[in-house]
């Protein structure tokens, strides 16, 4: 079953300055959860390199994903909500 997701926008008449903030708004909102995607995928990619990887390939995990997260928000001029 696929889930839909509804955002509610009324449809009166917006300004231009008011659908400029909404469009910046959506534009933030989006970079923060593709950053956010980044750090799971990065995680998954960990956890699959923890389980099935040799043991010699050991990778420090904590400061590669700080390192990742910093320079993703750092890129994008954010502050990391989840930190």
């Amino acid at each position: 079953m696929r889930t839909q997701f509804v955002i509610a926008w009324d449809t009166h008449h917006h300004t231009t300055e008011e659908l400029e903030e909404r469009v910046i708004s959506l534009e933030n909102k989006n970079a923060e959860l593709t950053v956010q995607l980044k750090w799971y995928e990065e995680q998954f990619r960990l956890s699959q390199q923890r389980q099935f990887g040799s043991s010699s390939e050991k990778t420090p995990v904590v400061s590669s994903v700080e390192f990742f997260i910093h320079n993703s928000f750092d890129k994008l001029g954010l502050i990391p909500f989840f930190y």
